[in-house]
């Protein structure tokens, strides 16, 4: 079928971005935990703090710089090669989708914690 790698290659540009702020908000990515468990709880909780900060920071100017390549996108007409869907909205939304996982970070840094039945444990 013609396009079908394209149409693959943006329902999973869509699927990702769109996934990133849940899956940090709810810590349902991978970590491991080698030295922080010998430390006392309130350490534990400063460097958690520090890491998600630090995190948030980053995608952020992540989130900055995709705004920025996407303008560049659009202006040069990028686009997919067999159907030519443009790449413009979905680095917007790729970008929409770090930035809200900064925001995810920025909470999870303040100590909001996930209640219900999306908290993974």
């Amino acid at each position: 079928l013609i396009g079908i790698f394209d149409i693959s290659q943006v329902t999973l540009i869509f699927i990702v971005s769109s996934g990133m702020a849940h899956c940090g908000i709810t810590r349902g990515h991978m970590a491991v935990d080698m030295f922080s468990d010998m430390f006392p709880p309130r350490l534990q909780n400063l460097l958690n703090g520090v890491i998600n900060l630090v995190t948030a920071g980053l995608l952020a100017f992540m989130a900055w710089v995709t705004v920025f390549r996407a303008f560049d996108a659009q202006e040069l007409n990028e686009a997919t090669m067999m159907i030519f869907i443009p790449h413009f909205p979905f680095l917007l939304l790729v970008a929409a989708g770090l930035a809200l996982y900064a925001l995810a970070c920025l909470l999870l840094a303040a100590g909001y914690e996930v209640d219900g039945p999306d908290a993974v444990d």
